[in-house]
């Protein structure tokens, strides 16, 4: 948990870009299983949700990264709203400081993310550059055309 909280400091950094053009609150999870821990709003994306994920980085590059802490209660509801439409992702955190990179991965891909893949495969399967600041990584939130 101590660091979802890092990635949701490092997240709500992208207010400082958009300053009052976004709305972004942390869900203290009170309210049911399996909602993300991030809800907001963009005018460039709409509504987004995000839920936050960190692990250490194995030491081999083929070794899956354990994100098994997933409870299959979020990876239906990532899947489900996904499936309705709405813009739901998971922000995977692998590493930590400098060497730390983020991978933005689609709703749908939960299941996949919960059993366990490389991170060859977050880096091809994310919506954003593993580098990306919070704010470009805010942008690459959407399901719009």
């Amino acid at each position: 948990m101590a660091r979802e909280n890092g990635l949701w400091a490092w997240l709500k950094k992208a207010k400082l870009h958009f300053r009052e053009n976004l709305s972004l609150g942390r869900i203290e999870n009170a309210v049911g299983a399996g909602w993300p821990d991030v809800e907001g709003y963009l005018p460039e994306t709409g509504q987004l949700w995000i839920e936050l994920k960190s692990a250490a980085r194995p030491a081999s590059p083929l070794t899956p990264i354990n994100l098994k802490h997933t409870r299959d209660a979020q990876v239906r509801w990532l899947s489900n709203r996904w499936a309705l439409g709405q813009a739901v992702f998971i922000l995977v955190q692998v590493g930590d400081g400098a060497d730390g990179r983020r991978y933005l991965i689609e709703g749908h891909r939960a299941q996949e993310v919960h059993d366990g893949q490389t991170e060859a495969w977050l880096k091809v399967m994310s919506r954003c550059d593993a580098k990306a600041k919070p704010h470009e990584v805010l942008l690459a939130c959407t399901r719009r055309k």
